[in-house]
Parts: C-alpha cells; sequence; structure tokens
C-alpha cells in the first residue's frame, strides 16, 4: 500500500503488513498462534498484554483479539 502521490524511490511511503506471534501457556503447556496485520494497522508492541480466547478441549485453537 502507498501513501504518497509521489515518491522518491521504490519504497517511499510504502506499509507492509505484519504477523504477530503470540505465546500463551495454559495448563503449564505452551502454544504458539499467529494474526495477520494489515498494512497501516497499528502493530502491538513486544511485551504487551494481548487478550486471546481459545476452545477450553482444544487449547491450540487460539484467536488473537486486538
Amino acid at each position: 500500500m502507498n501513501r504518497k502521490p509521489v515518491r522518491a524511490h521504490a519504497m517511499d511511503g510504502a506499509a507492509f503488513p505484519h504477523t504477530i506471534k503470540v505465546k500463551y501457556t495454559i495448563d503449564g503447556k505452551d502454544y504458539i498462534c499467529r494474526k495477520w496485520i494489515g498494512a497501516g494497522n497499528k502493530v502491538p508492541d513486544k511485551g504487551t498484554t494481548i487478550k486471546v480466547t481459545y476452545y477450553e478441549d482444544k487449547p491450540s485453537k487460539a484467536r488473537i483479539e486486538l
């Protein structure tokens, strides 16, 4: 996604999407969940507390809520 009408070079004003990775622990077992963050959206800082919703019967299935 380009944010400028005129660019001085190829990457001037370009915005890129991100993928964040969240580690959470349920009953002593660690899990990792990934979320795609679109270009232009704020990416949470490392160490920020984020709400993770998961299935009680299958904690590996989770959703990150921003």
